[in-house]
């Protein structure tokens, strides 16, 4: 093989390394095609997730609508899942602006950046919040809870016990409550009319009563403001008596007259008493010895 072939050492050795450049070429045009592999230089990224959704290392980070970098790692945190990856030095997200996780109808994943309006910059070395997953599965899964929950609200109204059968009992119970106040108002207007009667009738009989009696009523209208000066009269002398009775009784209390000394004055009083006392003697003493004190002579 040797006598044919005189450079075969050296042709292998050269076909060996064009293989590894191929290889090479091969490999880093890969990292340059997938943005794994870029000469600009990057910041990292890392945001905070409850629910990646599926979310894999290599999966596109996007900013307004364009790639801004690819997912480098996906691990477990204390609160959550990590998301870590690289974007352009030139990409500047405001403060708050959303992180979230979409996916296509093709079933593929994406890290979505969506700005805000704010001026000032967003703080790439903390890590960021990011929202619960929008995607379709999501949506899907969001869809069909709902649909449940649809689902037992209509058997729940439909049910023996559910709100369409109470519904029609408080109809029933208010058709029947309509009834009865028929009933009732029924028997009210039959009084109210009996009591429109009942007064009607008394208005007649008042009637008739000031139509018979219409001449005695006159006459007494007529000498009813006599009465009445007469009455008034009469309380006036009445108010006069009883000022005089009031004075008497304050000069009474006073000791002012006979009266009042004999009310206030013992001496007085004292000295009435035993002239009565004499003069009582005086008469006892004449009726039994009359002749003592009258004497009759004929010449």
């Amino acid at each position: 093989m040797a006598k044919f072939y005189s450079k075969l050492r050296s042709t292998r050795i050269k076909t060996g390394i064009w293989t590894i450049l191929i290889l090479l070429i091969l490999i880093f045009s890969y990292l340059w095609f997938t943005n794994r592999l870029s000469i600009q230089s990057q910041q990292d990224l890392r945001v905070l997730f409850n629910d990646v959704m599926g979310l894999e290392v290599g999966d596109k980070i996007m900013y307004r609508g364009m790639e801004a970098g690819r997912i480098k790692t996906v691990t477990l945190h204390e609160d959550g899942i990590l998301v870590s990856g690289r974007i352009s030095n030139d990409i500047k997200p405001p403060r708050g602006s959303r992180f979230l996780i979409e996916d296509s109808l093709m079933g593929s994943k994406s890290l979505q950046i969506v700005p805000s309006t704010e001026s000032e910059m967003l703080d790439l070395t903390q890590i960021q919040i990011g929202e619960n997953p929008v995607g379709m599965m999501s949506l899907i899964s969001s869809a069909s809870a709902s649909l449940n929950k649809l689902d037992q609200i209509l058997h729940d109204f439909d049910s023996d016990t559910g709100l369409l059968a109470k519904g029609e009992d408080l109809l029933g119970d208010a058709s029947q409550a309509v009834r009865k106040t028929e009933h009732n108002f029924s028997e009210i207007k039959t009084e109210i009319s009996q009591t429109i009667s009942s007064i009607d009738l008394l208005t007649r009989r008042v009637d008739q009563f000031i139509a018979q009696n219409q001449s005695e009523l006159e006459t007494s209208i007529s000498i009813a403001p006599k009465a009445i000066n007469k009455l008034n009269n009469s309380l006036d002398s009445l108010d006069a008596l009883s000022s005089k009775l009031h004075n008497s009784l304050d000069a009474l209390q006073s000791g002012q007259g006979t009266a009042g000394k004999l009310l206030t004055d013992d001496d007085v009083y004292i000295g009435m008493k035993r002239s009565i006392d004499n003069l009582e003697a005086l008469i006892k003493d004449i009726k039994a010895n009359p002749k003592k004190y009258l004497k009759f002579s004929i010449f």
